[in-house]
């Protein structure tokens, strides 16, 4: 039975390209994050969330994000190996 989806606030994970990917819900404009984690993956889905994506090169000289942009709608799965999750609450 897969695990119910719990509330984060920000996930991070290293692309097989090396790129740093991050998910923030956006709290000002309604924003939901929910993280499942089943099966060595993590299945990310949500509405309302800031997507940045940065590589090692320019995160090591101190450079903005690569891009950024706002994701109405999304859902993805990343293995977890390679995730870093900040939970919104913990029990």
């Amino acid at each position: 039975m897969p695990e119910k989806p719990s509330s984060a606030v920000m996930v991070a994970w290293e692309s097989p390209g090396g790129h740093v990917m991050v998910l923030h819900r956006d709290d000002e404009d309604g924003g939901i994050l929910h993280v499942t984690i089943e099966n060595g993956a993590v299945t990310i889905s949500g509405e309302n969330c800031r997507y940045a994506a940065t590589d090692s090169e320019r995160e090591r000289k101190g450079k903005k994000p690569a891009s950024q942009k706002k994701l109405a709608r999304f859902h993805v799965t990343v293995p977890l190996a390679r995730c870093q999750i900040t939970w919104d609450l913990v029990e």
